[in-house]
């Protein structure tokens, strides 16, 4: 980031009055850009406005009048209150606060936009979420944001181990307490904060939430089925485009985070100048299908990250380039309708691109037997917009017609399985987890190929379902997801003879603040 030089822009974002009082806390690398070039309309102006009455709707009319219930139910003695009484005040509480503090971002962000401002939102939907994590990273946003990228990776974030890992949280919390209020009451809230949150880092607790409250996917339904008859077309950052497909909307980054992202990947790779390295880069289904988004979707492109990734690059990284491939096959079945995935026949023709720059020679299709496993996916995307009355997707394995033999071992869990399908997930609601089930720190997967080839994949989910492409062309595959992968990657591949290094992201995953990837340097 660029030190600010010019008084006038630094006084500006200093004292930006929308939301100098009551939040968003908008760190300056938001909105550096558009203290220098921004664009006023009377169409953000309007849609500004909309957003500042909507928060002051929810202070004056809500807020305002649940307190007077609250206020009345507090001031009862205890020994006269009823359990529906009781509950009836818990209740009011929680709306009352929710509506009073959303209700002044709301404005804040509303009266951003009427001058220009992008700011960011600083609730979304807080009180229909499945954990205590998800709860947090959707209530006072901005504030969780901070100390993330303040504090918590400072510290090491999750990459020194999980007792580490368990420490940051506690010290972020305990610092949350504090900064509420310097009292003892609002430290040990942050330190039971902080305990439940490190509790449900376990992979094991997360997925048992991913299944419960069944009663939270209805009424998001309903919410959004409301919206869809008063005219909305999105959701939750998703956006209900033709033909049935949901677009997840995309915020292109600061340049300045791609640098320090990209500049992460060189070092890297410089660091192992023995250890050939490529990098594929994959666009989202709202860049090649953006012809199907709702007219005036206010979403960026992504061409421009693509374009800024692939000059700032070293050149000994060889760079596959899919944005090409898969525009010229959009009218086929790339994406899955309902998720934020590719799907097998999109993984599979950017596995013929990535055999071009990888030097070696891809299997034609025919090589191949397409099963459709399930007609009933609905996925990543259709959970969390909400809409509902979609067809749902279909997902197809492409199994060579030779079987081939693999020893597929999980690390985490030092699990050995035979197969690269998960055909029990099919049962549950991530049927995506049918590929290399689900993400994992590492695996390790031996195959029977008559070479003598060692590839290491660094990867989000998209990989998940290009992997068994690769099976036929490598001896050995580890496979890792920064994600939950505590070691030393270098030793990895030291220890392992690794002679080839493939990093592939989507657009997205990419671009997220923080990231995985940030630890490489």
């Amino acid at each position: 980031m660029q030190v600010q030089r010019n008084i006038i822009s630094f006084g500006t974002y200093i004292t930006m009055f929308p939301q100098l009082v009551a939040g968003p806390i908008v760190k300056y690398g938001e909105i550096a850009g558009q203290l220098a070039d921004r664009k006023e309309s009377l169409q953000m102006f309007g849609e500004g406005a909309g957003i500042f009455l909507i928060g002051l709707a929810k202070k004056v009319l809500l807020a305002n009048n649940i307190r007077m219930l609250w206020d009345t139910v507090k001031a009862a003695p205890p020994g006269e209150l009823s359990v529906l009484s009781a509950w009836l005040g818990i209740t009011a509480f929680a709306f009352q606060i929710y509506f009073d503090f959303s209700g002044y971002s709301d404005m804040a962000v509303g009266l951003g936009k009427m001058f220009g401002f992008n700011l960011p939102i600083n609730f979304n939907y807080p009180y229909i979420s499945r954990s205590a994590t998800e709860f947090w990273r959707r209530w006072h946003i901005s504030l969780g944001s901070w100390f993330r990228e303040y504090v918590y990776i400072p510290l090491g974030g999750n990459r020194k181990g999980m007792l580490k890992q368990y420490r940051n949280i506690l010290i972020v919390w305990f610092l949350t307490g504090l900064w509420h209020g310097a009292s003892w009451n609002f430290v040990l809230w942050g330190l039971y904060y902080g305990a439940f949150l490190a509790v449900e880092k376990t992979r094991d607790y997360e997925k048992y939430v991913a299944d419960q409250f069944p009663l939270r996917d209805m009424w998001i339904g309903v919410k959004t089925d409301l919206e869809r008859m008063a005219g909305k077309r999105d959701s939750n950052g998703v956006y209900l485009g033709k033909d049935g497909y949901l677009l997840q909307g995309f915020k292109a980054p600061q340049p300045e985070i791609l640098q320090k992202r990209v500049a992460a990947l060189n070092s890297f790779a410089a660091s192992l100048p023995e250890v050939s390295f490529y990098f594929m880069l994959v666009p989202n289904s709202v860049e090649i299908l953006k012809e199907k988004l709702p007219p005036c979707a206010p979403t960026d492109g992504q061409l421009g990250c693509l374009q800024q990734v692939r000059d700032s690059l070293d050149r000994r990284i060889g760079y596959v380039d899919v944005y090409g491939t898969l525009y010229s096959h959009r009218n086929e079945e790339i994406y899955y309708k309902t998720d934020h995935h590719w799907t097998t026949r999109g993984a599979y023709y950017a596995y013929r691109k990535l055999g071009e720059v990888m030097g070696f020679t891809p299997y034609d299709r025919s090589r191949f037997r397409v099963e459709k496993v399930t007609g009933s996916f609905y996925g990543s995307l259709s959970s969390r917009s909400g809409f509902r009355h979609l067809r749902p997707d279909g997902i197809e394995l492409y199994l060579p017609r030779v079987p081939e033999r693999y020893r597929v071992h999980y690390c985490d869990g030092d699990r050995v399985a035979a197969t690269l399908y998960f055909r029990e997930n099919l049962g549950k609601k991530d049927k995506y987890a049918v590929f290399l089930n689900g993400n994992h720190p590492l695996i390790k997967i031996t195959t029977a190929a008559e070479n003598d080839k060692r590839l290491l994949l660094v990867k989000d989910s998209y990989a998940n379902c290009l992997v068994p492409f690769l099976t036929g062309h490598f001896r050995e595959i580890y496979v890792v997801d920064l994600r939950y992968y505590d070691e030393d990657l270098r030793t990895l591949i030291l220890s392992g003879g690794i002679q080839d290094v493939l990093f592939l992201y989507n657009v997205q995953s990419f671009c997220e603040e923080p990231s995985p990837l940030d630890a490489l340097l």
